[in-house]
Order: structure tokens, then sequence, then C-alpha cells
């Protein structure tokens, strides 16, 4: 089993059977009563392939990736974890991985860890490596994204911030400043929080020896269209 100071952390969205089998997966390598899910408000019955043994919070109202993310992490403070892996319902991430992240979260100073994101229908393709402030037409580039997994994303580093569909973050810093801002709702949070952390001595750390793989949600034409408004306001 992974290292009791850390606690899974799935927010779903309508995510079908996803959730219930990314649950499954955790539970290969996580406790039950150390896996948290919250539900913003999903219009789908998405929350009844969850084992009822884990913990299951249900949303009034859609609060975007940024403020979901952000009760789970209240809630895993509360049971007092150190680290909060947080996994999309479509992401996959096994136990090796999850102990690289927290090996790289040794350093006190690293407060989000992020691992190589593969393309789970091709996994010699990446979904996304590291994130980077560019401040050209987007402000923020998902550096790897759609290229084959090669050398030049071998490398660890700290970045500008990581996919958002799985990293491992240090709960304490994170809530500390805010967590994720809520106003941004979904879509390049993850750097304006690393911003955030730098301003305190804190780093977000990408680790390629540490991997997951992600096939990513599905899209109609209406979440299309407000994926692209929230990548390019």
């Amino acid at each position: 089993m992974i290292d009791e100071r850390v606690i899974a952390i799935v927010l779903a969205y309508n995510s079908g059977e996803d959730l219930g089998l990314c649950v499954g997966h955790l539970l290969g390598f996580f406790p039950a009563e150390r896996i948290l899910v919250v539900d913003n408000a999903s219009t789908d019955d998405c929350t009844q392939g969850v084992p009822e043994d884990v913990y299951v919070e249900r949303l009034e109202k859609n609060l975007g990736f940024c403020g979901g993310t952000n009760r789970l992490l209240r809630l895993a403070r509360e049971r007092g974890a150190t680290f909060a892996l947080s996994i999309n319902p479509d992401a996959r991430v096994e136990e090796e991985d999850v102990r690289v992240l927290m090996h790289t979260a040794r350093d006190r100073c690293v407060a989000l860890a992020h691992p190589r994101v593969l393309r789970e229908d091709d996994p010699a393709t990446l979904d996304g490596a590291w994130m980077k402030l560019t401040w050209r037409h987007r402000a923020v580039q998902l550096v790897g994204e759609g290229m084959p997994d090669g050398v030049p994303y071998h490398r660890p580093r700290r970045v500008d911030g990581g996919h958002g569909a799985c990293f491992l973050a240090r709960v304490d810093p994170v809530l500390e400043v805010g967590g994720f801002n809520e106003d941004l709702f979904a879509y390049q949070d993850e750097v304006e929080l690393t911003i955030r952390l730098r301003r305190k001595g804190y780093v977000a750390a990408y680790n390629p020896q540490a991997k997951a793989l992600h096939r990513g949600p599905r899209l109609d034409a209406k979440k299309r269209e407000n994926k692209a408004y929230y990548l390019a306001r």
C-alpha cells in the first residue's frame, strides 16, 4: 500500500463508468478510507459505480475543476493528509508511479509534483509533459501535447505547471496560498497556482520517471466550445 501520508482525490463530472473504473483501480493500492470523491453536480449516475466504503460528496452546484479540487484538498487536510494524489476519472496511474511522485516531493519546497502523461490509446504519444508560460496568442503552452514520447521530455525539471489529469499536491502549502483560483473555473489554473506558490518559496516539479495514462473526456460540441473559451481567454 501507498504511504499513509497521501490520500487519493477524484473529481467527477458526468464521468459515466470511468469514475467507478478509476476508483476500482485506485483500490488496488489505496485503502478505501484514503480515497475521496467529489461529484461536481453531475446529471448522470456516475457515482453509482463507486463502492459504498469510499467517501463520496455530491455538490449542489458545478464549481469547476478549481472549486471541486479545492473542496477535495480541504477534505484531505481534514483527514490529516500531507499529500493528495489528484487524478481524473479518465486517467490511470500505477502504484510505482505514485511512489516516484512521493519521492519527488521529499524536498519540502516541492508543492506540486507532475508525471509525464501519455495517451491511453497510444502510449508512445504524449498527452502532455509540462506547462510553459509563453505570453503568446495562448498564454500557456502544454509542452509535448500530441508529440512522440522521447528524450526531450525525459529530464526532470522545475516547471510553470503540469498536466491537470494527474498530479501530487502538498496539501498545506497549496491551501495556504488559496488553492486553485476559482474565478478561473478550469484550464490554465495550474500555472496561476504555481505563480502564487513561487512567491512563497515553493516550486512545481516535473518527474518523467512517473507516468500516467489519459484518455481525455468525450466532448460534445458545447463542451468543445467551453474548452476553447477557457483556453483562449
